[in-house]
């Protein structure tokens, strides 16, 4: 897989190589991937990201929109491999899936190969450089 770049301080962009990815084409679908980039650190329970997205539909009709979602999402990214098998162990980040899906819960996988600008943010205002300016 190509090295997937997350840009969400001012304009949202995503980039897989050198190519904008294709496909984000709607609110729901670049909030669902800067929120699990941003949250990668844990599972999320499908039902609350539905919830989340789509609060104004009901349990199974939000439901319903977050599987349409993830399969555009998956699309979108070339991510064929999206399954929650957690077996990668000694797996180079290039050939490991972005997202993490189970029937009960997603996650963006934060071993896989990606540049997260807010990551990198936080990494550098936690330096104690940093802390000197403030």
């Amino acid at each position: 897989m190509a090295h997937l770049e997350l840009r969400l301080l001012g304009s949202f962009q995503a980039t897989l190589g050198d190519q904008p990815v294709e496909g984000l084409n709607s609110n729901h679908l670049r909030a669902l991937l800067a929120f699990l980039a941003v949250e990668s650190s844990r599972e999320h329970p499908r039902e609350q990201v539905a919830a989340l997205l789509w609060p104004e539909r009901s349990d199974q009709a939000a439901l319903s929109a977050l599987r349409f979602a993830l399969s555009n999402l998956r699309e979108a990214l070339g991510d064929r491999r999206s399954t929650g098998d957690r077996r990668t162990v000694g797996e180079p980040p290039s050939r490991l899936p972005y997202l993490l899906l189970t029937r009960t819960q997603v996650q963006f996988n934060p071993a896989s190969d990606h540049w997260l600008d807010l990551a990198v943010f936080e990494h550098l205002r936690a330096q104690p450089e940093a802390q000197s300016l403030e």
